[in-house]
């Protein structure tokens, strides 16, 4: 349950400026992305044609009932999707009159984010990022990259006028936002059937969305019957549930143990702290021109004391369980030396470096911010920029 003096009155305000911001923040890092797919990639995408038109017409139903008009940004649908698939936090867009679509949320990260924002987080890179989502907006012609409109006009939808196009896009953690995957067209359909049927009974007066302020969230769930699904309205405090906490468990150790113990037996320990962190840095990087591209990771490791850069490397989104320990281990070798302390910034590196630091005899906490981790990537990313 959240405290509601900690969330600001005007959350509405507050959630059209954190749209206003994701459009500002990924308009200029999609500027530099090609959308290009191979003719196969997008021959793929059309392989099942039945489940993308099923989508779009759903898509079109959508903006026909016009839920802007009825819903502000603020009012938050939740719909707690069947078997694994989790759950998805709506926030449906264009009640300013600008900037029509619908916000989707997915799980944990995607409910932290808005957790985050409510109680007036300011919006950075970090926190859009590590976030999983999905997001349809209804923009001009112009603005759809050229495989948008292919698909459009393979499906044989036609639309005219002003924000009238829709373009869906996939939000990933560690990567950047992208045309969607097979994978996102079945959960997309059903959680916009979901509030198509939320807002039909906002608008017959037989149903009100709570604002994000309050206790709980409007909340659509559903039961099997048989071998169909029976959905019912309901308001849940918003928690985190779909996935044990793993701060308790210990990560794989994926390093070699003779290694681990061959260092602790000859290197000597120094007693200076060392800030280890794993930070994504917001430089869209595509290493094929048909692959989505990603936000590399920078692996750093700097002492406290006089911010000496003891390690850094860079690494895709997809490796960090194996590349953390094992940057860790080259690092103690040149140095000849283990640091008594390590500070890490997040509970998954914290997870990750767990066994290694046990192993070693090395006492890991995690730090609010890392003073020195954040001076280093602001001077990097300057000479960058």
């Amino acid at each position: 349950m959240w405290d509601e003096s900690e969330i600001p009155v005007d959350s509405q305000a507050l959630i059209a400026e954190i749209n206003a911001q994701f459009e500002e923040i990924w308009g200029a890092t999609l500027s530099k992305v090609d959308f290009t797919l191979e003719d196969d990639q997008r021959n793929r995408l059309l392989e099942d044609q039945t489940l993308w038109e099923e989508l779009f017409n759903a898509i079109n139903t959508y903006k026909k009932i016009k839920p802007w008009e009825v819903l502000a940004d603020d009012q938050i649908l939740v719909i707690q999707l069947p078997d694994i698939l989790g759950t998805a936090y709506c926030s449906v867009l264009g009640a300013a009159g600008e900037d029509f679509g619908l916000g989707i949320y997915l799980g944990n990260s995607g409910l932290r984010l808005l957790q985050q924002l409510l109680h007036g987080t300011d919006i950075n890179r970090d926190l859009i990022t590590t976030y999983h989502g999905l997001h349809l907006s209804f923009v001009d012609r112009e603005e759809l990259a050229d495989d948008d409109y292919q698909l459009i006009k393979g499906l044989g939808f036609r639309y005219h006028g002003r924000n009238q196009w829709p373009m869906l896009r996939s939000f990933k953690p560690g990567y950047v936002p992208w045309l969607l995957d097979q994978e996102d067209i079945k959960p997309l359909t059903l959680i916009l059937k979901q509030v198509i049927e939320a807002v039909n009974q906002v608008k017959a007066k037989a149903l009100e969305i709570p604002v994000a302020s309050a206790e709980k969230w409007y909340t659509r769930s559903s039961v099997k019957v048989g071998k169909r699904l029976k959905w019912e309205n309901d308001f849940m405090s918003p928690e985190m549930t779909e996935q044990k906490n793993t701060s308790a468990q210990q990560a794989p150790l994926v390093i070699s143990e003779l290694e681990l113990r061959q260092a602790k037996k000859t290197l000597s320990h120094f007693n200076i702290p060392v800030e280890f962190s794993a930070k994504f840095l917001p430089v869209p990087t595509q290493d094929q021109t048909y692959e989505r591209p990603y936000f590399p990771r920078m692996l750093l490791a700097i002492e406290q004391k006089q911010g000496m850069i003891l390690y850094n490397d860079l690494i895709k989104p997809d490796a960090l369980e194996a590349e953390l320990q094992k940057a860790f281990l080259t690092m103690i070798n040149r140095l000849e030396q283990i640091p008594r302390e390590v500070i890490v910034e997040s509970e998954e590196v914290e997870h990750i470096m767990r066994p290694v630091c046990q192993a070693l005899s090395i006492k890991i906490q995690r730090g609010e911010e890392l003073t020195m981790t954040e001076h280093v990537l602001d001077e990097m990313l300057e000479d960058a920029f």
